[in-house]
């Protein structure tokens, strides 16, 4: 990759799995920043716009369609993956 890394948030309540792609798409020269819940990804949100977001389905509080859906309404401009 050329110029600055693109950024991926990935967002999963298992630690083993965000570590994981953590090491992989650094690997690949994403710039990859990890969060447990979507809570502290919506806060980081107000100051910063990853280039995508990678979430798990399930997990507990607030799951990843109901991320997609935040996200679909509010920031259409960033990819979602789940």
């Amino acid at each position: 990759m050329s110029g600055t890394a693109k950024s991926i948030w990935v967002v999963d309540d298992d630690v083993s799995i965000g570590w994981v792609l953590e090491k992989a798409l650094g690997k690949q020269g994403y710039a990859v920043t990890v969060f447990r819940s979507v809570k502290p990804l919506l806060q980081a949100l107000k100051t910063e716009r990853p280039d995508v977001v990678i979430s798990d389905v399930q997990m507990p509080g607030v799951d990843g369609l109901k991320l997609l859906e935040l996200l679909t309404e509010n920031l259409p401009m960033i990819p979602v993956i789940i």
